[in-house]
């Protein structure tokens, strides 16, 4: 008997804790000013701070605009993969060569997941973009970041410490703003541990390449519209087989990475 258990995007872990790699930055102050690119260090915004800047959104021209956030930060959307295959042989490359989370900064962003999810779960931004709800996410983590993390005696959020009205407007139309907050936290806490992580927690650091006319791609119909599972491989541990799977979205013609799945069968059936 096999099941299918699918990875809690909404903790956030997702197997890719790591920093943000310059996608969110806590500051001593507040930028006052918000850079939407596509492409890292796109224009001369820092040498000439009036001038219009890229506004992240996918198109075919450079095109600029200049548009000014009161209490906004500095946010890069993510470039995504232009195929699932191209996805595929990005994620592929971060299990095979140590788990760095630079090898899938491009396709994969704590804070773009929990906004998309927020997004059908919480009526988050609704209305919005995927981009300029990212945009929004991306403000309300750095607030998080800026109040600090409140723990209580047994090292646990305390939901009682936490300025709830500093969040501002963004939440106001949520059902249940306090549950929202709590777990953005878990993407700012996601955002600040560092180093390598085996999403797997095993023994397994490498799979072999699946050439694009053997990948098998499926419409993940747990999660919604434009969300697939990538099949990567196998394992054994000493009791269970387990199959691993990619969760990815695809938007704007782009693909980005949610998080990993899997297929458990335990001895027996």
């Amino acid at each position: 008997m096999k099941r299918r258990v699918i990875s809690s995007v909404l903790c956030l872990s997702l197997a890719l804790t790591a920093v943000s790699c310059g996608k969110v930055e806590q500051e001593d102050s507040r930028r006052q000013e918000t850079e939407y690119s596509t492409e890292e260090n796109e224009g001369d915004a820092d040498d000439e701070p009036n001038q219009p800047i890229d506004n992240g959104y996918w198109h075919d021209e450079d095109t600029t605009e200049t548009q000014q956030i009161e209490g906004s930060v500095e946010f890069i959307f993510p470039e995504g993969a232009g195929s699932i295959y191209e996805l595929y042989t990005i994620v592929l490359n971060y299990l095979n060569n140590g788990f760095h989370f630079e090898d899938v900064a491009n396709v994969h962003d704590p804070i773009l997941t929990f906004t998309f999810f927020a997004k059908s779960e919480y009526g988050f931004a609704d209305g919005l973009s995927l981009e300029e709800s990212y945009e929004r996410m991306t403000r309300l983590v750095s607030i998080a970041e800026e109040q600090g993390v409140p723990l209580d005696e047994d090292n646990e959020l305390d939901m009682d410490l936490i300025d709830i009205d500093a969040f501002g407007s963004d939440i106001a139309e949520l059902e249940d703003p306090e549950e929202f907050i709590e777990r953005l936290y878990g993407v700012s806490n996601s955002l600040s541990q560092a180093g390598e992580h085996n999403p797997y927690s095993t023994d397994q650091t490498y799979w072999e390449e699946i050439p694009e006319d053997l990948l098998v791609v499926n419409a993940n119909e747990y999660i919604g519209d434009s969300v697939y599972e990538i099949y990567i491989g196998s394992y054994d541990t000493s009791n269970e087989h387990m199959e691993m799977y990619i969760n990815c979205f695809e938007y704007n013609g782009r693909y980005y990475v949610l998080g990993f799945s899997t297929a458990v069968s335990g001895v027996g059936g």
